[in-house]
């Protein structure tokens, strides 16, 4: 059953990822691109259908906000929802300590032309100010913040 899931995902992206760009296709982002580096990797996100309850919640939450601070933004589909939601000058601040999800979401704001409504801020947030160490784990694109065992390293976050 899992080589099969495997097989009708590769056929999927073959057929709706493209080369470099792929258009979402529904939801509040239809008509948005994601980078080939996102789209490959969560169809949902293709679909528009990514996180579906909390794109609701943001559609009633951000329509009236000026500021909007996505904290662990992934590789940025959410932050992409709220740029598109809140007014035409408000402005969305996403924070990324992975460097790889980081630059995935650097892609989805350049092949959008966000740079004026969504900034990437390259560090982790919690309740401490300093250096701390970034734990990963590659197999759920997850991190953790200071001590962590039987997780790969990735690097130092500024907090």
């Amino acid at each position: 059953m899992r080589r099969i899931k495997k097989i009708v995902k590769a056929l999927l992206v073959r057929c709706l990822v493209a080369p470099e760009n792929t258009v979402i296709r529904g939801g509040l982002v239809r008509g948005r691109l994601l980078p080939r580096s996102i789209a490959e990797r969560n169809l949902s996100m293709v679909f528009g259908n990514y996180e579906r309850q909390i794109q609701n919640l943001l559609r009633e939450q951000s329509r009236e906000c000026k500021v909007a601070y996505d904290v662990g933004a992934h590789v940025g589909f959410l932050s992409l929802v709220l740029a598109e939601l809140m007014p035409r000058n408000g402005h969305v601040h996403a924070f990324e300590p992975s460097s790889r999800e980081a630059g995935m979401l650097d892609e989805l704001i350049r092949c959008n032309s966000l740079q004026g409504r969504l900034t990437l801020h390259r560090c982790a947030v919690c309740d401490e100010v300093g250096d701390v160490t970034f734990h990963a784990n590659d197999a759920s694109f997850t991190g953790i913040l200071g001590k962590a065992t039987e997780r790969r390293q990735i690097g130092r976050a500024h907090v």
